[in-house]
């Protein structure tokens, strides 16, 4: 080349190169090679249905925000603290993002991170998925802002103990853009005693799908106690989270691996709609 600067073309994203030049000064009179230069290829932009679990590790594709006051961690197995964080990934034997709320961490500290671009122009109706794990005294708040190329909107939020279990969070994306990115915050609290360390939160499996049509989920469920155990009623506590009406839906229960009881509910349920259904048969756990 005789120019200055050269355009270097057909490089992959999201890849290490080293470059070195020489001149070439006439036939038969070539320098040396320069002093070796590296340098990094941004992230191309990735396409929807999209899914990052984490098990390859933390991506180079996302990105830790500077302006936070710690950092989200990967891990694999359980977190350092006894009584909060998960003891697997959602899967098992894979790798999570968690915020570590041991000291130095303390009530208010924020961390944050970013996905990378993700292309949702073939999809219909997206949808962000993902699993939750926010067990622990201390829990503060996980909240998931969608950023549309002018500004972040908030499309998730949820806080406190919700018990040592991956819960799986489905949110119906809005927008007009056909390019997104994620950002997700924890928030840390303290509990009674004043301690933040019981704050492990986690996430897992973050993806951007297309949303279903027929999605029903149980949200929660009560069971006879006390004295109530020789005949009580099961509850269910059903939310539509599909994309059209359930007119009707078969529900199931059994005892202790038994004969399962399936009744029918006949209220129609909307989109979003929440419902709760109580099973007419009733349940003898006094055994």
């Amino acid at each position: 080349v005789t120019s200055s600067t050269q355009a270097l073309t057909g490089l992959s994203p999201n890849s290490n190169y080293d470059v070195q030049v020489a001149a070439i000064c006439g036939a038969g009179d070539t320098s040396a090679l320069s002093p070796l230069y590296s340098f990094s290829t941004l992230c191309a932009i990735a396409t929807a249905p999209y899914m990052e679990n984490f098990d390859a590790g933390f991506s180079n594709c996302w990105a830790q925000d500077t302006a936070d006051v710690f950092d989200w961690t990967l891990d694999a197995g359980g977190t350092p603290s006894g009584g909060t964080g998960p003891s697997d990934d959602m899967t098992g034997g894979g790798n999570y993002m968690y915020t570590e709320a041991s000291v130095p961490r303390a009530h208010g500290d924020v961390a944050t991170m970013m996905t990378e671009d993700i292309d949702i122009s073939a999809l219909t109706n997206p949808e962000l998925n993902f699993y939750s794990h926010m067990f622990g005294t201390a829990q503060g708040t996980m909240s998931v802002d969608i950023y549309d190329g002018t500004s972040y909107t908030n499309i998730f939020s949820k806080s406190g103990d919700q018990g040592d279990v991956w819960v799986e969070e489905s949110v119906l994306l809005s927008t007009t853009a056909t390019v997104v990115h994620f950002k997700v915050t924890a928030v840390l609290d303290t509990n009674s005693g004043g301690q933040a360390w019981p704050g492990d939160m986690a996430i897992d499996n973050f993806a951007v799908v297309e949303a279903a049509a027929n999605d029903l989920a149980i949200v929660s469920a009560t069971v006879p106690t006390g004295c109530d155990l020789d005949s009580g009623q099961v509850c269910i506590k059903v939310v539509n989270q599909g994309l059209v009406t359930e007119n009707t839906f078969d529900a199931s229960y059994s005892l202790n691996g038994g004969t399962y009881v399936t009744e029918t509910n006949v209220i129609p349920m909307n989109p979003g709609d929440t419902l709760d259904f109580c099973f007419f048969t009733l349940i003898d756990m006094s055994m």
